[in-house]
């Protein structure tokens, strides 16, 4: 790491939504199959089966049919909440678009063989870009809205150190410390806001935010529920549900656009059930 000037080179996106018209008439599950499709559903089906041969010495035998019924599964088992995934097959509370497609240990089989595939950062990954920023006390020092910058020996990332009410670290490799432009922030030594420094960095930063919040706000309404300490299905049905927050909103802003009443615009529990349903009714 050195404190070299950042050149990022940046890609320029231009032009409006080429593909707005040809989604017009695009149903749920064809907004989701954008994200996830059957070439996804095959590999999961083959990887799947590859870790319980290797595991048991005996493959599951597990299709993309059956991929799909397990995450239709896994959808609508979201949309509505049980305190046991077992209730979902009791005889009493059963769903029958669940129970009559999936049997539930057919379900927890496959859970358990299923293989999957610019922001801040700590200081402690990064050791030798902090010996090259200043320290803490010399920004404090200094006053907020100070800033200071390393770029790492082939030119492809920069580490922003940025003192506000705390020092900020970011890391980025599309994104400088130049140009700086000011915001207003609060003092509560002064009682008042303050207009202060703020690296370019640190302004595409919250600017970019602001989507990934309102898909990670979607998520929490209807998240798939994993209990399991394996990171590998974690992270699968975590793609799941981003996929379909993603999905919703893009429908949803192009019916918008479109001009569709409101209420004719499906809803967030909506959306994933209608998604849910022809996922479990999908025959190979």
């Amino acid at each position: 790491w050195k404190s070299a000037p950042f050149n990022p080179v940046l890609v320029q996106f231009q032009g409006s939504d080429e593909q707005q018209d040809e989604r017009a008439d695009m149903s749920p599950v064809q907004y989701m199959e954008q994200y996830v499709d059957i070439e996804l559903m095959k590999v999961l089906a083959d990887c799947t089966n590859s870790m319980s041969l290797a595991k048991s010495g005996r493959s599951l035998n597990t299709s993309i049919e059956e991929m799909y019924h397990f995450f239709g599964a896994s959808i609508l088992m979201s949309c509505i909440p049980y305190p046991q995934i077992r209730r979902f097959w009791s005889t009493n509370l059963k769903i029958p678009a669940i129970s009559d497609t999936m049997r539930r240990d057919r379900f927890f089989k496959l859970r358990l063989f299923e293989v999957y595939l610019t922001g801040t950062v700590m200081k402690n990954r990064i050791p030798k870009a902090m010996q090259k920023l200043p320290s803490d006390k010399i920004m404090k020092q200094q006053g907020r809205g100070t800033s200071a910058s390393v770029v790492r020996g082939d030119g492809k990332l920069n580490v922003v150190k940025w003192f506000d009410n705390k020092p900020v670290l970011m890391l980025s490799a599309v994104h400088a410390k130049e140009p700086e432009d000011t915001c207003q922030r609060w003092s509560k030594k002064d009682k008042c806001y303050l207009t202060i420094r703020r690296p370019n960095i640190v302004q595409e930063y919250k600017a970019k935010m602001s989507g990934v919040d309102l898909s990670d706000r979607m998520m929490s309404y209807y998240r798939i529920s994993v209990r399991t300490k394996k990171w590998t299905i974690r992270m699968l049905m975590h793609f799941m549900d981003l996929a379909l927050a993603n999905s919703w909103l893009l429908y949803r802003r192009d019916h918008q656009e479109h001009g569709t009443p409101r209420k004719a615009i499906l809803t967030f529990l909506a959306f994933p059930m209608d998604v849910a349903q022809v996922f479990l009714n999908k025959c190979d």
